[in-house]
């Protein structure tokens, strides 16, 4: 599923970015799909506006919770906001330029979480422009002002943006299976089912793996992105090497629809001694039969 594992990636803990619809005057409920729809992609462009206006680093320096958690590449987990600010810093010019794309955003029943992920341009003080993608995971607090958080966000270098097909259109409302769930107890079945994800792509090779786990609208963000379960599929048919995966971390939605899971994996080439390591990112909904499919799904 993550076959590219030479790109330069960037994936942050929670933090508060004030979005551009905060929902002050509670105009978004958690009934109203829409809206809060409208809401997420808002608070994705108030990003963007706040990167344009204050650099990079100093954009998500200066929103980062104080438990924040980074994973870069060939880097160790980056925990805390002191030592991420350091890194930020040491890390990225302040002439550098970040801009995106959007492709989507979704949010969950509940209204408390969602995600976007699109096509980004890093520019260089340089003037050298390259592209890339990034995948970020939200989460809307219950207090003052419903504001949505950044919760988790990646970012690699990979190729340029691929329009996408005429098919990838609007997504189906998100369906709300009534109960609030024990968000831990959720959470920790859906590693359950990644790590049987995982299993499944060892046992009998990625194809048969995405064909059983992919949402039938599903996206692949790789050095490419591939749009579609079928066309996914077909993307592994040919792999030469062995993707494992754990599960370790990640989120889950209120209504128990929306979630996240992140960990390490490792590649193998069979009958060389490659073995190349890195991490994910996988967003999951539960489709309207209750069953958990990936909707989208990236690693370092």
């Amino acid at each position: 599923m993550r076959k590219s594992v030479l790109m330069l990636a960037l994936l942050l803990g929670p933090f508060a970015a004030r979005p551009g619809l905060a929902d002050d005057d509670d105009r978004c409920d958690e009934s109203d799909g829409a809206c809060n729809e409208a809401a997420i992609l808002a608070a994705d462009d108030a990003l963007q506006a706040a990167v344009a206006e204050r650099g990079i680093a100093a954009a998500f320096a200066g929103a980062l919770a104080d438990d924040a958690a980074l994973i870069a590449t060939r880097q160790p987990l980056i925990t805390g906001k002191a030592a991420i600010v350091a890194f930020l810093g040491s890390s990225i010019s302040p002439a550098a330029t970040l801009t995106w794309i959007k492709a989507r955003g979704d949010v969950s029943a509940a209204g408390d979480v969602g995600y976007t992920f699109g096509w980004t341009t890093f520019t260089a003080p340089g003037g050298t422009a390259t592209p890339g993608h990034y995948m970020a995971m939200w989460r809307r607090s219950r207090g003052h002002g419903h504001t949505w958080a950044l919760e988790t966000y990646m970012r690699y270098n990979a190729l340029p943006r691929t329009p996408p097909p005429a098919s990838f259109g609007a997504l189906e409302p998100p369906v709300d299976f009534g109960d609030r769930v024990d968000q831990q107890h959720a959470l920790s079945q859906l590693h359950v089912l990644d790590n049987e994800f995982s299993a499944l792509a060892v046992g009998k090779g990625q194809p048969v793996a995405h064909e059983e786990f992919a949402a039938p609208d599903a996206v692949e963000m790789l050095s490419d992105v591939t749009f579609g379960r079928d066309a996914i599929v077909a993307s592994h048919a040919h792999d030469g090497f062995v993707l494992s995966w754990t599960s370790t971390g990640g989120g889950m939605s209120e209504s128990g629809d929306l979630a996240f899971t992140t960990g390490p994996f490792v590649v193998t080439v069979p009958g060389t001694t490659i073995s190349i390591s890195g991490h994910y990112l996988t967003i999951w909904k539960r489709q309207p039969d209750g069953q958990w499919r990936y909707v989208v799904g990236s690693g370092t």
